[in-house]
């Protein structure tokens, strides 16, 4: 017998010991440990089962905080009262408090068009798909909730199966667990744009890795027209191309990415064209969705401006928050408090920049290039586009998109069980406050 193959279980390290190499022991160390020492349950159940729990714990949070403190008095230019539920304790309830803030605008876009100045600032497909769902549930904030709904699970379900194909079944859990539960993932199921941008980019990466170039074109121009951001998955999708035909040298990627199939990838910019065409037809300026980002401060500027001082303005900031968390009336965890709105701009927003760029540095090694081209993309894209005295402003949720990060997280702790459940426990933590805060029509990001 040349060789003793000892079969593990599926998913453990492969043990050989080869005769003709003198009894050299063989080891897998890219491989996972079991996942029965990781849990109880199987890899995609535990993924099924951290979706489901980071929901009903922002629901809870919602619904606990809305039931005994009540939404403070919003007029009518932030709330639309036409389309609020009205009827009934508990879908009011569960449903009302996650159509605040930009939600009242993609329900307005639905219900009435760009007819509201700056509303072209909010691409059109989102409140598009809203205004039909509305058809069969015959109200737009739930008809806004059963979209972002149907958009994250099944973005978790199409990401599962990625990160599964190209690392492991643990692995992929843990990345849906990791973007389930971080501080902001309640966007994904609020009335937000979050899950169909989210959906769109993971089906592009999706079709890609798998050559239907013709899918993954379609689902870049679908992400185009949900958000602007979509026309950069030009970059890694190209970056795909050069990975599938293994190139190297510069010659080699021209020839991997001058293909007939590259045209597929003109449909993106073919989806920024069709709404800048409906803007020219509409209004005849085909690029008002950029001027009307001024209306929340925003204009192109240098990002080491931007980083630079928000770094300034967050030091600042720290210094007030530290000396009024003494007071409960002005503690920066009580919702709606200065500080707390304060710290939210400023401190959290950077504290999310350097975190995700140490995790993006981290494991640049570790992740395929596409991947880490896209997580850079999304980190750097919002900092050419700062908010006037808050540079950073909501940017704890634009990087809530950005997938591969979380992929990392997962990556870079495959070997560090204990680091896992802590960073899930603080993110779970925080995921209640905030959503118990932006369930209060407190703003968050």
């Amino acid at each position: 017998m040349d060789t003793l193959d000892l079969t593990p279980p599926e998913g453990a390290p492969t043990v050989g010991l080869p005769a003709e190499t003198g009894g050299e022991v063989r080891i897998d160390a890219s491989a996972e440990l079991p996942a029965a020492r990781l849990s109880l349950i199987s890899p995609p159940l535990w993924a099924a089962v951290a979706f489901l729990v980071s929901r009903m714990i922002m629901l809870a949070a919602g619904w606990g905080v809305v039931s005994r403190i009540g939404v403070r008095t919003i007029g009518t230019g932030m709330y639309d009262h036409r389309h609020g539920i009205w009827w009934g304790f508990v879908p009011q309830r569960l449903a009302d408090p996650w159509a605040n803030w930009d939600g009242q605008w993609f329900i307005r876009i639905a219900s009435d068009g760009y007819h509201r100045v700056h509303s072209e600032a909010f691409f059109p497909l989102y409140p598009f798909i809203i205004r039909y769902v509305k058809y069969v549930t015959g109200n737009y904030v739930l008809a806004g909730t059963l979209v972002s709904w149907v958009a994250i699970a099944l973005t978790l379900w199409l990401l599962y199966r990625m990160v599964a194909a190209r690392f492991d079944a643990t692995v992929a859990a843990w990345s849906v667990a990791f973007l389930s539960f971080f501080p902001t993932s309640f966007y994904l199921t609020s009335v937000y744009s979050e899950s169909l941008f989210l959906l769109f980019s993971v089906a592009a990466f999706y079709f890609a890795e798998r050559k239907h170039w013709a899918l993954a074109g379609v689902a870049g121009m679908l992400s185009v027209l949900t958000r602007n951001t979509g026309l950069f998955l030009v970059i890694p999708l190209a970056l795909l191309m050069v990975e599938q035909e293994q190139a190297r040298g510069w010659r080699d990627w021209a020839r991997a990415v001058v293909r007939p199939r590259t045209l597929w990838l003109l449909l993106l910019p073919l989806g920024m064209g069709l709404y800048m065409g409906y803007l020219q037809w509409k209004f005849g300026q085909p690029l008002l969705f950029a001027d009307a980002q001024r209306h929340w401060g925003r204009k192109l500027s240098s990002p080491f401006s931007a980083v630079a001082y928000a770094t300034y303005i967050a030091g600042r900031a720290l210094g007030r928050v530290a000396s009024a968390s003494t007071s409960l009336w002005a503690s920066p965890l009580r919702p709606g408090s200065v500080t707390q709105r304060v710290m939210m701009r400023t401190i959290v927003p950077w504290v999310t920049l350097v975190g995700w760029a140490a995790v993006a540095i981290a494991a640049i090694r570790k992740l395929p290039l596409s991947y880490t081209a896209w997580s850079l993309v999304l980190l750097i894209y919002p900092l050419f586009f700062p908010a006037g005295r808050t540079p950073l402003l909501s940017y704890q949720r634009f990087v809530l998109v950005a997938f591969p990060l979380f992929i990392a997280v997962a990556v870079l702790t495959r070997r560090h069980n204990v680091t896992r459940f802590v960073l899930l426990g603080v993110s779970a933590a925080l995921l209640v406050w905030m959503a118990a805060t932006f369930a209060l029509w407190w703003w968050v990001a």
